[in-house]
């Protein structure tokens, strides 16, 4: 359901998941640490990740590269996920999930400025991202978008 974005399906087995007390299926992991959540935002579905994150899904759970689910919304470039999810996180008090750092020590917003995201990025900064953040060689979101050549 999460991934091909039946936003009503996800929403009718994430209530039985919880309704029997099995909350922890909302943040089951495959074999790659990859979430509910994380599949959805892989695939650009924001109604799905609106109804996951309001069941109780966790936005900061995170795979085995460190990436939050926010860090794969930001890396496919899906501006209106990322708006979901950041408003999600903010609305429950979970800022963390905006500025959590990879394996790597960048940031959603680091990502996006790799991949030359830029309706992304303004979602982000909008949104509260730390800009000044420092990922693992001192490098900022802005040093990240010069290398790469985007303006």
């Amino acid at each position: 359901a999460c991934e091909k974005g039946y936003s009503e399906v996800a929403e009718v087995l994430a209530s039985e998941v919880i309704k029997k007390g099995g909350s922890l299926a909302l943040d089951a992991m495959d074999e790659n640490g990859d979430t509910p959540l994380m599949i959805a935002c892989d695939n650009g579905h924001s109604k799905v990740v609106s109804v996951l994150i309001e069941k109780g899904a966790n936005a900061e759970a995170l795979d085995k590269d460190g990436y939050t689910a926010l860090h794969v919304a930001c890396e496919k470039g899906y501006s209106e996920v990322a708006e979901v999810l950041a408003s999600e996180v903010i609305k429950k008090g979970g800022s963390l999930a905006l500025d959590a750092m990879d394996e790597n020590g960048d940031t959603p917003l680091m990502i996006a400025c790799d991949n030359g995201h830029s309706k992304v990025v303004s979602v982000l900064i909008e949104k509260g991202a730390n800009a000044e953040a420092l990922d693992k060689d001192g490098y900022t979101a802005l040093h990240v978008a010069c290398e790469k050549g985007y303006s």
